[in-house]
């Protein structure tokens, strides 16, 4: 084997381990961006689901309202009634 052959291969050897390093960092790097994805994902949810909660103790205070109002409502017709 000549000289120039060798270090063909030295290099060819050291490309192809800086590629399998440069795919071990990307891939680590992806499962952490993964992982504050999710994170994020579930903190807004978190908040959405309180916001849901929210709303829906609005609607059901405002569902109560409307019930006493339609009670008093009837019972004005009831007292003009008799009068």
């Amino acid at each position: 084997m000549s000289t120039g052959q060798i270090v063909a291969i030295v290099v060819l050897v050291v490309l192809v381990l800086v590629v399998i390093g440069a795919v071990a960092v990307f891939r680590r790097k992806s499962g952490a961006q993964r992982q504050l994805d999710a994170i994020r994902y579930r903190e807004e949810a978190a908040s959405r689901a309180a916001s849901a909660e929210r709303l829906e103790a609005e609607a059901a205070e405002r569902a109560e309202r409307a019930e006493r109002e339609r009670a008093q409502a009837a019972e004005l017709a009831d007292m003009a009634r008799r009068d």
